[in-house]
């Protein structure tokens, strides 16, 4: 059953003083729950866990890798990265970056691009239940008798399978190039974009230790674009 927005809002507020209590006069203690697509977990948040446990040693980075949006009015998550920003609750959202969307694969599997191409191309792509998110919606405008090798409901059994060179699949830009896969960067209007948002809700953005995770986040995604 739902709960009332009020009695949403008062559980947040309540969560954050009755943990800025138990931390007592140390801010940068307790724990810190994010929740992402496992791409970003696995290739962003978890390699740059070192220096911030380093500099944070009694914050324990909690990360939930998962497809699945998390309702932060539920308490579900302290941050959310998501590729869309809330539509409602009392949220607060940051962009952290925003990308071009690429074709990429192993390199003996990609070809030359070609517009016409896109057909022929051996793709991957979500499951059936996943038909709302950018990608599908763009291989099915751009390609409708796009030749499906393989679906998967997460981005990293994509990823794997790409560089295995079962197929083809849209990626980040910077996150493609950074795994090294063969680029083909479909010309306007054929290019894709996406982009990256962070999520809290209002309550606890101000929590000390909620503040130094958001913004190591933002600084380990900056560091990704940097790289790229």
């Amino acid at each position: 059953e739902a709960l009332s927005p009020w009695v949403e809002q008062a559980m947040a507020a309540a969560r954050g003083m009755l943990s800025e209590v138990a931390d007592g006069l140390d801010p940068a203690v307790g724990v810190v729950r994010i929740a992402s697509a496992p791409l970003v977990s696995t290739h962003i948040l978890a390699p740059a866990a070192r220096a911030f446990n380093a500099t944070y040693p009694k914050i324990t980075l909690e990360l939930v890798g998962s497809n699945a949006l998390a309702h932060m009015e539920r308490l579900e998550a302290d941050i959310a990265i998501r590729s869309s920003p809330p539509t409602q609750g009392d949220l607060v959202a940051k962009k952290l970056m925003e990308f071009d969307l690429v074709i990429a694969g192993a390199r003996d599997v990609v070809p030359d691009y070609e517009p016409a191409d896109f057909d022929a191309l051996p793709w991957l792509t979500w499951t059936r239940d996943m038909e709302d998110l950018p990608e599908t919606k763009w291989l099915a405008q751009v390609s409708p008798n796009a030749r499906i090798v393989l679906r998967a409901a997460e981005q990293t059994t994509l990823l794997e399978a790409a560089r295995a060179g079962v197929g083809v699949s849209l990626f980040d830009a910077p996150f493609a190039r950074m795994q090294k896969l063969r680029v083909i960067d479909p010309a306007p209007p054929f290019r894709p974009r996406g982009a990256l948002w962070m999520v809290t809700h209002r309550a606890l953005r101000t929590v000390a230790r909620v503040d130094l995770v958001w913004r190591w986040c933002l600084e380990s995604v900056r560091a990704l674009e940097e790289t790229a």
